[in-house]
Parts: structure tokens; C-alpha cells; sequence
């Protein structure tokens, strides 16, 4: 009766005690290099995506494309600073960074605390006994965005923004405390029984004992893009007086490939996704949270049921809206073009893989783990170091089986190289681009590397056009790689790969590249220098293309009529190709009055007529169909009038 009693008092003052505090240590407060900043915070908003200036080497010169590595913005090791508060007596404390890029020095009070390479994966440390408790407390952290061989990006079309560009926390706990230092994780590994509702959640305790801690939920429903059940569950901890929890979200389901195709929770599915960069104009990497819920809403309403979060691990952030809205999410490490061939780079790379893993491993909406996109710089550095590839990702793949042998590792490569790796990852993705830096089309593509890379299924993880909506012209005119990138194009062939795609059983998976406009410094190309503007949305993420509508009516049931070229305001045609979209059944054509007659939706929701003819001066276009309509005015000009 007395120790049930003792337990009993003991388990009241545990509850009783204070759980983990945690402070934002985001926004004002800091300074960078001097400066007064708000953290997230970087220095390349603007340069980053502004194009390579006088500097001699573009995206399609002498350093493989690569805009990590271009001249024309700043890389730099800056110094950042805030105050820290007095710490409280018997508490631990922890600093906790969800990313920094790419290289991070951390000082409390002229001590050294750490170093963590790699800009896209959280890590915390501990400063218990670095903290003063009567004199004022500082923080500095060096933040480096240089190129370095020892960590990835080190050779990729996308800028690397440096800085403080996600969150950082001050953690306060009791002395004994769930770990949130070991691969800056929170410290609970949940292992859920889809079959039988049953959970374990494996806790790593910080001067305790660890636990295992077993429920069953019951009648639990399994997690899908059309049912994206979430659970919730506090996990708590109460060890010699110490009391301290973390909030766990978790869900049931399967995820799996079958004879090369992918199945969740025992059924087939063709994944119809898109690719996403986290950069947006005006604020580079350092996003907000709404900016983040934004962009994966958007994706969400255009009907993909898919993310690939290209090329690198994105934030917490993202892979818990994509678990609330039904996103199923293929989660990368940023091995690019390049690797380099030592045991330090390798060693980095494991501990960055290990931190992806243990940090988005209880996301149910996470499927499937990348460890390579396009891993050469040209087919010859490719042959040269073929057999160190090989070597190095059969053991990156063998490492993470051997952490979470329940996903399984896919890699991508391109045209280039495309048969060189394809044995290594359990599953294949390519990327290609016809009609834009290939001659041939999506079909012709498709025939050919089905027998090419000898793989019987695999995904188009990558697949697109660029376009500007300044740009404008026939939807069958093609325009440069370099320069024209007209936005009727992008939808004519999105259409065309599209239809392609939809009716390819060999291919599991299929990707847009990309969902938004994004920064790549070194490109000098389309409407402006220094952005990809492959997006099926404008780099300010607001301007929806037409390409995106022609998703938009087949992914949704949203109705969707849409006129192609609808931003066009000139032409010097005398006829034109006229092209919609629409989910709404058939369409009827009028120009100035006069009717084209109608048109029943292809298997794509596509519409067209060729030959169309336009009048000198203005020109009233108009799609009707299902009560609704679609409409521009184009303005056919004399061709010597066109500046």
C-alpha cells in the first residue's frame, strides 16, 4: 500500500512539473554581418535570380549547367547574432535549427557548441553549460552558402540562398528529457500497425532510460490522398522527477511496389504528381509557413495526389501538410551531377541521409526515399567514375534499408547516362523533356527507354517546358530553349505528354516539372535571366499558366473551361491554331460572332481547331461549353508593324 501510494503522489508531481518550453527565436533580434535582420532571413533574395551578369559562364557552359556553383550572386560566410535569455536553475537547454545554408558554426558566449553540414536538414545542440546565469547570453552563428566538395548541392540548376533561412528554437526541458540532439529529430520513432490499429512509439530519453510505449487506436482508418486521416498523440515521460513530452502525429497505411508498379494500401496507383522547389521571388528560401501551406494547397486543389521535393528534404512544415491534405511524398537527397570520392564526403552524406530519415520517417504521406537525380556532369565524367558511383550508392541504397527497411530508395537520372545507375535503386524514375531539349515526343521517348534502360516500369519523374506568360504565339509555334518561351506552347505539349501518359502502363509514377517557377542564376533564357520558368505557376507563385488548367480539368472535378492564349494580346497570323481545355463536355468556337463549330474533349480534356482566321485589328475569341466560357481578344497585326 505505501509504495502504491508513494508511486501514486510520485506520478502527481511528475504531471505536476513544468513539461519542455519552447521559444521562437524567429523574427526580429538578430543581426547579419552587422546588420538588423529578421530571421528566417537570407541574402540572396534578389541576386540569386537575377541572372549571371557579366560573368562568363552560363547554365549551358563550362561547370555543367550548374547554378549552385554560378558567380553571379553572392556566396559568402556571414555572421549572425541575437541575445540569448538567463537560463533557470536544474533545466537543460538546447538549441534547435531547422536549416541552415549550408555550412553552420555555432557559438554560445565565445564557446564553440557545433558544426553541421548540410542546408536542408534540421540539427539541434545542447548549451546547458554554455549558458550564463547572471550576465548577458549570446549566440552567434556563421552561416556559409560557398561551394564545397564536401557536402552536397555541389553541381545542380537550382541557386543555393545562404543563411538562417528556417526556424530556430531554444528548447528548456528537466534534466531528464526526450533527446532531440540525435539527428535533430524529436526523439519518438512511431511504428504503426496498419492491419491491426496496434502503435509502438519508441522514445529516446536524454539522461533516462529509454521506452517503449504500446497502444492500439481503435477503428482506425488508413491514411490516402482521399482519406488523409492524421493521429495525434502527446508522448510523455516521467523519470526520477523529471517530466517532459512532444506532440507525435502519425498514420496508417501501405505503400509499396509490385513487379515495378506502386501500390497504397493494396491497391494500384498511378501517381500523378508534381516537382517543387521551396524559393519564391522576393524571398528566396526564407518562405513562411503560409507561404509554404499556399503552395501545397495549390498543388492539392489542381488535383495532383504526389510531391517530389526536388532535389532536396524540405521543411517539417511541408511533409505535415502534405500528410493533413493527401500528398503522397518522394523525399530526395540532394546528390546532383556530382560526388565526390572520399570518406569524409561519404561520412557527411550518411549522417545528412540519417537525419532525413529519422526526421520525416513517422510522415505517413512519405512513401519512398531518392538518393541520386541525374547523377553525372556529361557522359564522359560519368564513364570516367562509373564504377565509384556504382560502388558508393549500392551502399548509400544498403544504408538506408538498413535504417527503414520499409521504403523503398528510387533514383533518377536523365537522357544522358540514363543506363548507367539504373540497377541500383529498387525503383526508376527519368527525366525527359520532349519536344524541348529532345527531338522526339513523349510516345517516341517512352518506346525507346523502355528498351534502352531495360527497366520494365519505371516513373517520368520529370517532364516540361519552359513559359512565360509575357511570351505569346500559335500553340504549335516551338519556341527556344534560350530565349522564346512562349506559354501556348508549354500547354500544347503538356497536352501532348499528357495524353501520352494517361494511357502508358509501364510508367507508375508522373511528375511535372515543375509546379512554380524557381530561381536558377545562371540560366539566361525566356522573359528573364536567372529563374527556371518551367512552373506551371509564376515565379511570384500567383500567375497560373494555361498548362496548369489543362491539369486542373483532368486531375479535379472542379469544372474547367479554358482558352488557351488567353493572355495573348498581338499576332501576325492570318490564322491560327485555337486550343482549350475543358472537363465540361463538348466546346463551341466563336470568332467575332462567326461559329467554329464544336468539339468533343479528347481522353486529355483537350479541344482544338486548326486553321482558324483572323481579321486585321481586333479578334473576339470565345469557348462556350457546359453553361460556361472562355474568352480573349487578340489583335492581328501587319507583320512589318511587329517591333
Amino acid at each position: 500500500m505505501r509504495r502504491c501510494r508513494f508511486l501514486f503522489f510520485a506520478s502527481l508531481l511528475c504531471l505536476a512539473a513544468q513539461a519542455r518550453t519552447v521559444v521562437d527565436l524567429g523574427g526580429p533580434g538578430w543581426t547579419c554581418d552587422g546588420v538588423t535582420v529578421s530571421v528566417p532571413h537570407t541574402w540572396n533574395a534578389e541576386d540569386a535570380c537575377d541572372g549571371p551578369g557579366d560573368h562568363a559562364d552560363t547554365w549551358l557552359g563550362t561547370k555543367g549547367g550548374s547554378s549552385v556553383r554560378g558567380e553571379g550572386y553572392e556566396h559568402k560566410r556571414a555572421h549572425y547574432r541575437r541575445a540569448l535569455p538567463a537560463p533557470k536553475t536544474g533545466k537543460r537547454y538546447f538549441l534547435k535549427f531547422d536549416g541552415v545554408s549550408v555550412i553552420a558554426d555555432v557559438e554560445v558566449n565565445g564557446h564553440k557548441v557545433g558544426r553541421h553540414y548540410g542546408a536542408f536538414t534540421a540539427f539541434a545542440f545542447e548549451i546547458t553549460e554554455l549558458l550564463n546565469a547572471d550576465g548577458a547570453n549570446f549566440l552567434d552563428v556563421w552561416a556559409d552558402n560557398r561551394f564545397d566538395t564536401r557536402t552536397q548541392p555541389m553541381s545542380a540548376d537550382y541557386s543555393v540562398f545562404g543563411g538562417i533561412y528556417r526556424n530556430v528554437w531554444l528548447v528548456e526541458t528537466d534534466t531528464i528529457c526526450i533527446d532531440l540532439v540525435t539527428d535533430g529529430a524529436d526523439g519518438v520513432r512511431v511504428v504503426p500497425n496498419p492491419l491491426t490499429g496496434a502503435v509502438e512509439m519508441h522514445v529516446s530519453v536524454s539522461g533516462g532510460t529509454n521506452e517503449v510505449q504500446r497502444f492500439v487506436v481503435p477503428n482506425h482508418e488508413l491514411w490516402s490522398p482521399e482519406n488523409p486521416k492524421v493521429y495525434r498523440r502527446t508522448v510523455s515521460i516521467c523519470q526520477q522527477g523529471s517530466h517532459d513530452s512532444v506532440d507525435v502525429t502519425f498514420g496508417f497505411r501501405t505503400a509499396e511496389f509490385r513487379d515495378g508498379l506502386f501500390f497504397l494500401n493494396g491497391r494500384q496507383r498511378k501517381l500523378r504528381g508534381v516537382n517543387r522547389h521551396q524559393d519564391r521571388e522576393g524571398k528566396g528560401w526564407a518562405v513562411s509557413a503560409a507561404d509554404e501551406e499556399d503552395d501545397i494547397r495549390l498543388i492539392k486543389a489542381m488535383g495532383a495526389d504526389a510531391l517530389r521535393t526536388a532535389h532536396y528534404p524540405q521543411s517539417r512544415h511541408v511533409y505535415d501538410l502534405c500528410d493533413e491534405l493527401g500528398l503522397v511524398c518522394w523525399v530526395e537527397y540532394p546528390n546532383v551531377n556530382r560526388l565526390t570520392f572520399t570518406d569524409e564526403y561519404e561520412s557527411i552524406m550518411r549522417t545528412q541521409i540519417r537525419e532525413m530519415l529519422a526526421q520525416h520517417r513517422n510522415h505517413p504521406c512519405v512513401a519512398m526515399w531518392s538518393i541520386f537525380n541525374e547523377l553525372y556532369n556529361g557522359e564522359e565524367w560519368m564513364n570516367a567514375h562509373a564504377a565509384e558511383v556504382n560502388a558508393m550508392m549500392s551502399r548509400t541504397r544498403d544504408y538506408i534499408h538498413s535504417i527503414d527497411p520499409s521504403r523503398p530508395v528510387v533514383g533518377v537520372m536523365g537522357e544522358a547516362g540514363r543506363w548507367l545507375l539504373n540497377a541500383i535503386p529498387d525503383e526508376y524514375g527519368l527525366n525527359v523533356y520532349p519536344k524541348w531539349y529532345s527531338r522526339l515526343s513523349m510516345r517516341e521517348m517512352l518506346d525507346w527507354l523502355i528498351v534502352d534502360t531495360g527497366r520494365k516500369t519505371f516513373a517520368i519523374s520529370e517532364y516540361g517546358i519552359g513559359a512565360s506568360v509575357r511570351h505569346h504565339g500559335d500553340p504549335r509555334e516551338k519556341g527556344s530553349s534560350r530565349e522564346f518561351h512562349p506559354e501556348e506552347f508549354q500547354a500544347y505539349m503538356m497536352h501532348d505528354n499528357l495524353l501520352e501518359l494517361q494511357k502508358e502502363p509501364r510508367v507508375w509514377g508522373m511528375y511535372v516539372w515543375a509546379m512554380f517557377d524557381f530561381a536558377a542564376d545562371n540560366r539566361r533564357e525566356g522573359d528573364r535571366c536567372g529563374i527556371n520558368d518551367k512552373g506551371l505557376v509564376t515565379y511570384d507563385h500567383k500567375t497560373k499558366k494555361d498548362a496548369f488548367y489543362l491539369y486542373l480539368a483532368n486531375w479535379t472535378k472542379t469544372p474547367v473551361l479554358h482558352l488557351v492564349g488567353s493572355r495573348m494580346t498581338e499576332t501576325d497570323r492570318d490564322s491560327i491554331y485555337v486550343m482549350g481545355f475543358s472537363n465540361v463536355g463538348p466546346v463551341r468556337l466563336t470568332v467575332n460572332g462567326k461559329d467554329f463549330g464544336v468539339r468533343e474533349p479528347d481522353a486529355a480534356c483537350g479541344v482544338a481547331w486548326e486553321h482558324v482566321p483572323l481579321s486585321l485589328g481586333v479578334n473576339r475569341v470565345s469557348l462556350a461549353a457546359g453553361g460556361l466560357t472562355s474568352e480573349a481578344t487578340w489583335n492581328r497585326i501587319r507583320k512589318e508593324t511587329i517591333k
